[in-house]
Protein backbone atom coordinates (compact mmCIF):
# COMPACT_ATOMS: atom_id res chain seq x y z
CA UNK A 1 0.00 0.00 0.00
CA UNK A 2 1.16 3.83 -1.16
CA UNK A 3 2.32 5.73 1.87
CA UNK A 4 0.06 8.80 0.26
CA UNK A 5 -3.28 6.23 0.65
CA UNK A 6 -2.08 5.79 4.34
CA UNK A 7 -1.63 9.31 4.65
CA UNK A 8 -4.94 10.43 2.79
CA UNK A 9 -7.12 8.00 4.95
CA UNK A 10 -5.35 9.19 7.84
CA UNK A 11 -6.56 12.66 7.08
CA UNK A 12 -9.95 12.10 6.04
CA UNK A 13 -10.47 9.54 9.81
CA UNK A 14 -9.33 12.40 11.89
CA UNK A 15 -11.34 15.07 9.88
CA UNK A 16 -14.17 13.04 10.35
CA UNK A 17 -13.28 12.73 13.88
CA UNK A 18 -12.84 16.50 14.30
CA UNK A 19 -15.92 16.95 12.71
CA UNK A 20 -17.96 15.24 14.62
CA UNK A 21 -16.36 16.55 17.82
CA UNK A 22 -16.63 20.18 16.65
CA UNK A 23 -20.18 19.52 15.27
CA UNK A 24 -21.53 17.81 17.97
CA UNK A 25 -19.59 20.75 20.71
CA UNK A 26 -21.30 23.36 18.20
CA UNK A 27 -24.62 21.93 18.31
CA UNK A 28 -24.62 21.33 22.06
CA UNK A 29 -23.23 25.54 22.27
CA UNK A 30 -25.94 26.59 19.80
CA UNK A 31 -28.85 24.62 22.04
CA UNK A 32 -27.48 25.96 25.49
CA UNK A 33 -27.62 29.82 23.87
CA UNK A 34 -31.06 28.97 22.64
CA UNK A 35 -32.25 27.46 25.93
CA UNK A 36 -30.69 30.84 27.58
CA UNK A 37 -32.25 33.26 25.31
CA UNK A 38 -35.60 31.30 25.56
CA UNK A 39 -35.13 31.56 29.26
CA UNK A 40 -34.29 35.25 29.15
CA UNK A 41 -37.91 35.83 27.28
CA UNK A 42 -39.88 33.94 29.61
CA UNK A 43 -40.89 31.26 26.99
CA UNK A 44 -41.76 28.11 28.10
CA UNK A 45 -39.74 24.56 25.89
CA UNK A 46 -41.53 22.31 24.58
CA UNK A 47 -40.82 18.80 23.29
CA UNK A 48 -43.35 18.22 20.87
CA UNK A 49 -40.13 17.84 18.32
CA UNK A 50 -39.74 13.93 17.60
CA UNK A 51 -37.21 13.55 15.48
CA UNK A 52 -33.64 12.41 16.10
CA UNK A 53 -31.29 14.92 17.37
CA UNK A 54 -28.94 16.47 14.88
CA UNK A 55 -25.52 15.31 16.92
CA UNK A 56 -27.11 11.70 16.16
CA UNK A 57 -26.91 12.36 11.97
CA UNK A 58 -23.03 13.89 12.60
CA UNK A 59 -21.73 10.34 14.42
CA UNK A 60 -23.61 8.12 11.83
CA UNK A 61 -22.04 10.05 9.10
CA UNK A 62 -18.40 10.11 10.80
CA UNK A 63 -18.67 6.39 11.69
CA UNK A 64 -19.32 5.80 8.31
CA UNK A 65 -16.26 7.70 6.94
CA UNK A 66 -14.39 6.21 8.99
CA UNK A 67 -15.52 3.10 8.20
CA UNK A 68 -14.55 3.61 4.87
CA UNK A 69 -11.10 4.60 5.09
CA UNK A 70 -10.54 1.52 6.25
CA UNK A 71 -12.46 -0.64 3.67
CA UNK A 72 -10.27 2.10 1.12
CA UNK A 73 -7.05 0.80 3.20
CA UNK A 74 -7.62 -2.67 2.25
CA UNK A 75 -7.86 -2.26 -1.24
CA UNK A 76 -11.60 -1.79 -2.17
CA UNK A 77 -11.99 0.81 -4.70
CA UNK A 78 -16.13 1.18 -4.67
CA UNK A 79 -15.34 2.03 -1.00
CA UNK A 80 -13.09 5.11 -2.37
CA UNK A 81 -15.58 6.03 -4.51
CA UNK A 82 -17.76 6.23 -1.64
CA UNK A 83 -15.42 7.94 0.78
CA UNK A 84 -15.07 10.64 -2.01
CA UNK A 85 -18.80 11.27 -1.48
CA UNK A 86 -18.77 10.98 2.33
CA UNK A 87 -15.84 13.64 2.41
CA UNK A 88 -17.09 15.96 0.27
CA UNK A 89 -20.64 15.73 2.23
CA UNK A 90 -18.24 16.46 5.30
CA UNK A 91 -16.83 18.85 3.49
CA UNK A 92 -19.77 20.91 2.58
CA UNK A 93 -21.06 21.11 6.13
CA UNK A 94 -18.01 22.12 6.92
CA UNK A 95 -17.56 25.04 4.94
CA UNK A 96 -21.77 25.90 5.78
CA UNK A 97 -20.14 25.94 9.29
CA UNK A 98 -17.54 28.29 8.58
CA UNK A 99 -19.24 30.53 6.84
CA UNK A 100 -22.37 30.56 8.82
CA UNK A 101 -19.91 31.80 11.58
CA UNK A 102 -18.34 34.01 9.38
CA UNK A 103 -21.79 35.61 8.38
CA UNK A 104 -22.48 36.19 11.84
CA UNK A 105 -19.76 37.68 13.27
CA UNK A 106 -19.59 40.13 10.35
CA UNK A 107 -23.61 40.69 10.44
CA UNK A 108 -22.92 41.61 14.40
CA UNK A 109 -19.95 43.75 14.09
CA UNK A 110 -21.68 46.03 11.01
CA UNK A 111 -24.90 46.09 13.79
CA UNK A 112 -22.65 47.32 16.04
CA UNK A 113 -22.78 44.95 18.19
CA UNK A 114 -20.09 42.48 20.20
CA UNK A 115 -19.83 39.24 17.88
CA UNK A 116 -22.35 36.98 19.29
CA UNK A 117 -20.25 33.71 18.81
CA UNK A 118 -18.68 32.85 21.87
CA UNK A 119 -14.65 32.00 22.27
CA UNK A 120 -15.53 28.28 22.63
CA UNK A 121 -17.01 28.33 19.43
CA UNK A 122 -14.53 30.97 17.51
CA UNK A 123 -11.91 28.33 18.78
CA UNK A 124 -14.23 25.32 17.43
CA UNK A 125 -14.85 27.27 13.61
CA UNK A 126 -11.40 27.45 13.54
CA UNK A 127 -10.58 23.68 13.79
CA UNK A 128 -13.54 23.01 11.75
CA UNK A 129 -11.76 25.47 9.39
CA UNK A 130 -8.38 23.14 9.79
CA UNK A 131 -10.73 19.55 9.44
CA UNK A 132 -11.70 21.46 6.06
CA UNK A 133 -8.77 21.71 4.60
CA UNK A 134 -7.43 18.15 5.57
CA UNK A 135 -10.34 16.49 4.16
CA UNK A 136 -9.62 18.59 0.40
CA UNK A 137 -6.08 17.37 0.75
CA UNK A 138 -7.33 13.78 2.06
CA UNK A 139 -9.79 13.80 -1.17
CA UNK A 140 -6.90 14.72 -3.55
CA UNK A 141 -4.86 12.74 -1.71
CA UNK A 142 -7.08 9.74 -2.68
CA UNK A 143 -6.59 9.94 -6.65
CA UNK A 144 -2.77 10.68 -6.93
CA UNK A 145 -1.59 8.98 -9.48
CA UNK A 146 0.67 6.25 -6.69
CA UNK A 147 -2.88 5.24 -5.42
CA UNK A 148 -4.53 4.87 -8.47
CA UNK A 149 -1.72 2.62 -9.61
CA UNK A 150 -2.04 0.56 -6.39
CA UNK A 151 -5.75 0.37 -7.40
CA UNK A 152 -4.82 -0.87 -10.64
CA UNK A 153 -2.63 -3.18 -9.64
CA UNK A 154 -5.58 -4.82 -7.34
CA UNK A 155 -7.93 -4.93 -9.93
CA UNK A 156 -5.60 -6.32 -12.55
CA UNK A 157 -6.53 -10.11 -12.68
CA UNK A 158 -4.13 -12.50 -11.68
CA UNK A 159 -2.82 -15.55 -13.65
CA UNK A 160 -3.88 -19.04 -12.71
CA UNK A 161 -1.58 -21.24 -11.77
CA UNK A 162 -0.04 -24.43 -13.95
CA UNK A 163 -0.98 -26.74 -11.49
CA UNK A 164 -4.40 -26.57 -10.91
Amino acid sequence: MPKTLKRATTVLALAALTWMITSGLLSLLAAALAADAEAAEGVRLRSENTDPPVIVWILVIGVVQMALCLLTRSGRNWARVLLTCSAALVSLMLLITVVQAAVTVLDATTAGESGRLSVPGIVLVVIDAFALTGTVLGIVGLYRPSVNAYFAEIRRPRPQSLTS
